[in-house]
């Protein structure tokens, strides 16, 4: 993070989007008119919209303190302004993931992230059955719930969590981080209850093949073969992400950037390198 944050921070949130300041500006304006019957339904979708932008914002520029938080926030104004509008809880859920994996500080917080994504990971699937996401966080979101509890602790959920992850697939045949879930249960789940290291590096070439510039597909790629003492491969994996000149995503490149040069660091420390 860099020194001119403080000074960013003293703006609020909203105000540095352009998009978002103008929909700030069109529902002020919205709200100086009074509305009834048909024009309350347009009010409160428009409303819904509007607060859903706002969150939209809030996560693509997570790499600022608490904007993860006023993402989860507007999502629930989204909500509250249109109750049977599907598509927004899988978005909240995906918000307590990255915060369970990549934000909390301790085991307690951790799950206690996991926990409220498992909630609204289940409205999500409940009212939102045709959306691929919506299988694919909450199957994430219960899959580190297993990784963190245990998975022997968790195994009894090993089926369902699989089968999240294939419904999002099927959705969806070209969402990479529904074949990156599958690809995770088949390594971290144990042979005797059906875990296949091969099928997990398959799932991670049909990733690649889909979209060759995300980030994530690698390290999530040299952190298994590192596991596996593939150390050669590993490396080449990680240069890989270093390589990469358009992301796919912008924040997690940089992030998995900086973790790619940690990996390489370490394992040339330890003497896995030539």
């Amino acid at each position: 993070m860099n020194s001119s944050l403080p000074q960013q921070k003293l703006i609020p949130d909203f105000l540095r989007y352009p998009r978002v300041h103008s929909l700030l500006l069109i529902c002020c304006l919205l709200l100086s008119v009074p509305v009834t019957g048909a024009e309350s339904d347009l009010s409160s979708r428009f409303h819904s919209r509007y607060y859903e932008n706002i969150a939209d914002e809030m996560y693509l520029s997570r790499e600022f303190p608490r904007n993860l938080e006023s993402a989860i926030k507007y999502y629930k104004k989204a909500i509250e302004a249109e109750p049977g509008r599907p598509g927004i809880h899988w978005k909240i859920t995906r918000c307590y993931w990255v915060l369970a994996t990549k934000r909390s500080g301790s085991q307690t917080e951790r799950l206690q992230y996991l926990k409220e994504g498992i909630r609204f990971g289940k409205i999500a699937i409940e009212t939102d059955s045709t959306n691929s996401n919506a299988y694919l966080w909450h199957a994430l979101i219960h899959a580190d719930n297993a990784l963190v509890k245990g998975v022997m602790n968790t195994i009894y959920m090993r089926t369902q969590i699989r089968e999240w992850f294939e419904k999002a697939v099927k959705l969806d045949p070209k969402n990479v981080n529904a074949l990156l879930g599958l690809s995770g249960w088949y390594y971290h789940i144990p042979t005797f209850f059906g875990g296949d290291k091969e099928r997990t590096f398959r799932f991670i070439q049909q990733a690649e093949a889909i979209d060759p510039n995300y980030s994530a597909i690698y390290i999530q790629k040299a952190q298994y073969l590192i596991r596996e003492k593939r150390y050669q491969e590993a490396a080449a994996t990680l240069r890989r992400v270093l390589a990469i000149k358009s992301p796919t995503l912008r924040n997690d490149d940089a992030e998995d950037k900086a973790t790619s040069r940690q990996l390489l660091k370490k394992l040339k420390a330890e003497g896995h390198l030539l």
